[in-house]
């Protein structure tokens, strides 16, 4: 489980997050939703450990991530999987040599061994047959797959995604849509989505958290997210992800 408790951090005085607090349970899939620049990758920081928070603390599976030392965060970072916005992929490496990154960086692991994962993890996104390719041979729906298959290579107990869906097509963004509610059924892994695109969260989420003025506002099933009666919540639902 991932427990957030009265998160505070500030950039150049900048108050971006002001005593957020959020519960992550083991096997949901929780949508954190809010409009753009209002601290929903800052939140994923902290989570991963990328940043100390001013005050409050996170904790992971029972560990307060900030008292963590380098190794044990080494250690705690190979239970989770990121997905970045922009993918994030080498275009220099083929698309096994990308998905391969993380075991290859950060396990001792026979080549042969390297190469069954690769396969494997990229028959999960379901891209066959790709792993020789180049990054700019793929479409920006394919791109987004690989870095799914790179973010699972280490069998992570947690997916955090990136505004998964940003800059893709309705189509493409439908599919990972898709791709995302499936890999949760299949291996059953705990996910946070940060995203501003409400069909995305609608779609993949168990609860929904929204992100406002540095706090979770509001904290529940897609169900009470469109039933609610705050305004703030309302608007940006209605808005599509805009208020």
């Amino acid at each position: 489980m991932i427990e957030i408790e009265n998160l505070y951090k500030s950039f150049n005085g900048n108050d971006v997050l002001k005593g957020l607090s959020l519960k992550v349970k083991e096997g949901e899939t929780t949508a954190v939703i809010g409009r753009s620049g209002c601290g929903k990758s800052v939140l994923l920081k902290h989570i991963i450990g990328l940043l100390r928070p001013d005050k409050g603390d996170v904790w992971v599976d029972g560990q307060n991530v900030k008292k963590l030392k380098r190794n044990e965060l080494y250690k705690l970072r190979l239970k989770m999987g990121v997905v970045f916005q922009s993918s994030a992929l080498l275009d220099s490496l083929s698309v096994g040599e990308n998905v391969a990154l993380g075991l290859t960086e950060n396990i001792r692991i026979s080549r042969a061994r390297v190469r069954e994962i690769v396969l494997e993890k990229l028959s999960l996104v379901e891209l066959e047959g790709v792993e020789h390719k180049r990054i700019s041979e793929l479409s920006g729906g394919m791109k987004k797959r690989v870095a799914v298959a790179r973010a699972l290579a280490v069998n992570p107990s947690y997916i955090l995604y990136d505004e998964p869906t940003t800059a893709l097509d309705p189509i493409t963004a439908r599919t990972i849509n898709e791709l995302m509610l499936s890999l949760k059924k299949k291996i059953r892994i705990t996910g946070i989505v940060v995203t501003h695109d409400m069909e995305s969260a609608f779609y993949v989420a168990d609860r929904i958290a929204m992100l406002h003025d540095g706090k979770i506002i509001f904290d529940g099933t897609p169900m009470e997210v469109q039933t609610t009666s705050d305004p703030i919540v309302q608007r940006f639902v209605k808005g599509g992800g805009k208020y």
